[in-house]
């Protein structure tokens, strides 16, 4: 560094606890043009304040501590003793969810829930440290920890700021919480088999486009291959019917827990639909034969592919060529003409599954270049989902409906307002029958 004096040296000491956390030491801006490192160590003295550097975006890693903890906590302002907070594991399972209870000991303490993803852990002089990214999305804090525990119990200390200089001993923390382990929740029951089978399946959602995956007991929604839901099997309700399961679970929706009732409807081996009741925190409730719906989804098995159940060419009043044409490439192929001035424009996509369902007969199909999942239904009010397709057909198609983002099965279509909608004519060149691939058919 160059001033008014002339160059300024200053002497800097590094300790690389981590690869995501460095600790360094540094004095004063010194100006003595006979400046050496033999000089630099005899300045630096043992006060001297250390500072703390974090890695921008480091990747998480597992956090030292063991969860689900219950706490109490102890500020400048006082301690927190009369009520009870605890912390979890969220569904990524790298990121830790503290909920602080507010405390009539402490005024204008109010309750919060704080997430922490840690970055890095390390041992200075005997005693266990770890660093974390605290706080919220929208305003995420580095903050230094200190670990001392006892068996089963024990005290963490968190750092005032992300400079972690007043933090070597558990005393010198501005918060410190005192802990002890909470029993984790175990399945209880197992989760349909042909939803696993003998490997693990990926199964797709009509309605968010996640990806699911059951390991017996165990249930885990994931989107970019991140968790986003686990749930836990705790109670399987008997019953006599084969195709309909319904299950109490434990669920991690993000970073909020509670208890969930959930019913699967297997309509063929590669379709289920599932209904969500609400998430609640209380575990008091324990009856989920009868539960109100939160929500419906469709899940298809990823990879499944099916012969499309109608064939032919199907045409618009304003359109001189077909705006439908199912079979035509292959027993799986299906393209649509949106606009009919753009008739290269198509969209081509291939059968995934049909199944019938309340008098209905649904197709389900997806987009080959998207990847996107449509449903139409072949009756008088059909469905779809991802983008829903719904099919007015008496003896010839009348009118499609499209759907965006709505689970593919009667309720959750005939609730929803149509994403786009296509006429076709009535005239005598619509073939619902199943035809040859080259569809000579006009």
């Amino acid at each position: 560094m160059l001033g008014s004096r002339g160059p300024c040296y200053r002497c800097l000491i590094t300790f690389p606890v981590h690869e995501n956390v460095l600790h360094y030491k540094t004095t004063q801006c010194i100006f003595d043009q006979e400046m050496s490192l033999e000089k630099c160590s005899q300045l630096m003295s043992a006060d001297t304040t250390m500072h703390t550097l974090f890695r921008k975006e480091a990747l998480p890693v597992p956090c030292p501590i063991e969860a689900p903890m219950n706490f109490t906590y102890q500020t400048s302002q006082g301690i927190c003793s009369s009520r009870t907070s605890h912390l979890h594991r969220c569904a990524q399972y790298d990121r830790l969810a503290l909920h602080y209870q507010a405390c009539p000991e402490i005024p204008n303490r109010e309750s919060a829930i704080w997430q922490m993803e840690c970055i890095g852990s390390w041992q200075s002089f005997g005693a266990f440290y770890f660093a974390a990214r605290v706080g919220y999305s929208a305003g995420e804090q580095y903050r230094c920890f200190i670990h001392d525990k006892q068996g089963s119990s024990g005290r963490i200390g968190e750092s005032a700021d992300a400079g972690c200089q007043e933090l070597n001993h558990i005393g010198a923390a501005a918060t410190t919480l005192h802990y002890r382990q909470d029993s984790p929740v175990h399945s209880g029951c197992e989760f349909p088999e042909n939803m696993y089978g003998e490997k693990s399946r990926n199964w797709e959602s009509m309605l968010l486009g996640t990806y699911h995956r059951m390991y017996h007991g165990s249930w885990i929604s994931s989107v970019k291959g991140r968790n986003d839901t686990v749930w836990t099997c705790l109670q399987q309700f008997a019953t006599d019917d084969t195709e309909h399961f319904t299950y109490r679970t434990y669920v991690t929706k993000g970073c909020k827990v509670g208890y969930q009732c959930v019913r699967f409807h297997m309509r063929k081996p590669h379709i289920v639909h599932v209904e969500y009741g609400e998430i609640s925190a209380s575990e008091s409730f324990a009856d989920c034969s009868e539960f109100p719906i939160e929500s419906r989804d469709t899940l298809i098995l990823h990879g499944s592919k099916e012969a499309c159940p109608i064939g032919g060419k199907h045409y618009s009043a304003s359109c001189p060529m077909p705006i439908l044409q199912v079979g035509c490439q292959s027993k799986y192929s299906m393209t649509l003409i949106r606009d009919c001035l753009y008739p290269d424009g198509g969209d081509d996509m291939t059968c995934v599954a049909n199944f019938k369902h309340e008098g209905n007969d649904f197709i389900i199909a997806r987009d080959s270049l998207s990847r996107q999942l449509f449903c139409m239904s072949e009756f008088l009010a059909k469905t779809s989902s991802i983008l829903c397709f719904q099919t007015y057909i008496s003896d010839r198609i009348n009118l499609l409906r499209v759907y965006d983002r709505v689970s593919c099965e009667d309720v959750s279509v005939n609730s929803a307002t149509p994403f786009l909608s296509l006429n076709f004519s009535s005239s005598v060149r619509h073939f619902l029958s199943v035809v040859t691939p080259e569809c000579h058919h006009d």
